[in-house]
C-alpha cells in the first residue's frame, strides 16, 4: 500500500470528531462498495451526491476532497477501517427482541467500563432466543438467553 493512502486515512481520522460514526459509515461505504464503484468510475464530485440516501453530508463532502485529488477511494476507506479497528472493541449482542436505546447505552458503558477501550456495539434480533440475549465480545460468549437456559435444562434431565 503507498505511503499516501495511509496518510490520507489518517487525515480523515484525524479531522472527524467520533470515530464510531466514521467507522459505521465506513462500513456501510464498504458493503456497498460494488454497487458504489461504478458512480467512482465517473469520476466526478457530482456522482457523490447520489450517495446522499445512504452516508451522511460529511461524509460525502470528504468523498468529494478526495475525489478531487485523485484519489483511490476503496483503497483508502480500507485502510481507514484498518486503522480504526485497533481504536475499539467489537461486541455484538443477539436479542430475542430490539433493544431500546437506552438500553443499548447501559451496555455499552459497562462494556467500555470493562475493556477500558471504545466499544463498537452491534446489536442483532433473533426471534428463536425467545427471550434474554447473547453478548459476544472478545474472548468471552455470555449465553443469557433462554433458549440456552432450555438447553442446559434438558441436557442436565437427560443426564
Amino acid at each position: 500500500m503507498s505511503w499516501y493512502v495511509k496518510k490520507y486515512a489518517e487525515i480523515v481520522i484525524e479531522t472527524w470528531d467520533d470515530d464510531t460514526s466514521l467507522y459505521r459509515e465506513t462500513e456501510l461505504f464498504m458493503h456497498e462498495w460494488p454497487r458504489l464503484a461504478q458512480l467512482f468510475q465517473k469520476n466526478t464530485p457530482d456522482a457523490i451526491d447520489e450517495l446522499s440516501d445512504i452516508l451522511s453530508e460529511r461524509f460525502i463532502s470528504s468523498l468529494k476532497i478526495l475525489i478531487d485529488k485523485n484519489v483511490k477511494i476503496d483503497g483508502i476507506f480500507k485502510e481507514i477501517l484498518s486503522q480504526l479497528k485497533t481504536k475499539f472493541v467489537f461486541v455484538t449482542i443477539k436479542s430475542a427482541k430490539p433493544l431500546d436505546e437506552a438500553t443499548q447505552l447501559k451496555f455499552e458503558n459497562a462494556l467500555k467500563d470493562k475493556y477500558q477501550q471504545n466499544i463498537y456495539l452491534t446489536v442483532e434480533v433473533n426471534p428463536q432466543l425467545i427471550g434474554g440475549m447473547v453478548v459476544i465480545a472478545p474472548n468471552e460468549i455470555i449465553k443469557g438467553s433462554l433458549i440456552n437456559r432450555i438447553n442446559n435444562l434438558t441436557q442436565c434431565l437427560k443426564n
